[in-house]
């Protein structure tokens, strides 16, 4: 009888078809592993969009508040209601006199639609913030 091919290059098999369901053990391993990180990678960038937007709500603000206080025409006793533009997004103001300070609620909003709520608590003599309130 002829010897088949492999036995003849590899001689006799000892293995008994060990090799192939291990290797195919080690790819489905790996396969978990590459998904694994592709998920992963995938939450953490989602992750630093939302912190970026944060970020620019928040940065919307600060110059926002800056603009309203640095303006003369605005603060203290100027137009009491309007809107900032900026390049990601504008700032919707309103201010009130309130007994005792001066109360500046601030909207902010992206041009993606998320949006951030401030009041600031300014104290008409001094033009310092007194207070700061985020909702």
């Amino acid at each position: 009888m002829k010897e088949s091919y492999s036995r003849a290059i590899y001689g006799k098999s000892s293995d008994q078809g060990f090799f192939l369901p291990f290797s195919l053990f080690i790819l489905f391993l790996f396969t978990l592993a590459v998904l694994q990180m592709a998920q992963l990678y995938e939450s953490e960038k989602r992750f630093f969009q939302l912190v970026e937007r944060e970020r620019q709500l928040e940065t919307l603000i600060h110059h926002s508040v800056k603009d309203v206080i640095g303006n003369e025409e605005i603060f203290p006793f100027g137009k009491n209601a309007g809107e900032f533009i900026y390049d990601v997004g504008k700032v919707l103001y309103k201010i009130e006199l309130v007994t005792g300070y001066i109360q500046v609620q601030l909207e902010a909003i992206l041009e993606t639609g998320e949006r951030m709520f401030v009041t600031v608590l300014i104290d008409p003599e001094t033009g310092n913030i007194i207070d700061w309130y985020e909702i």
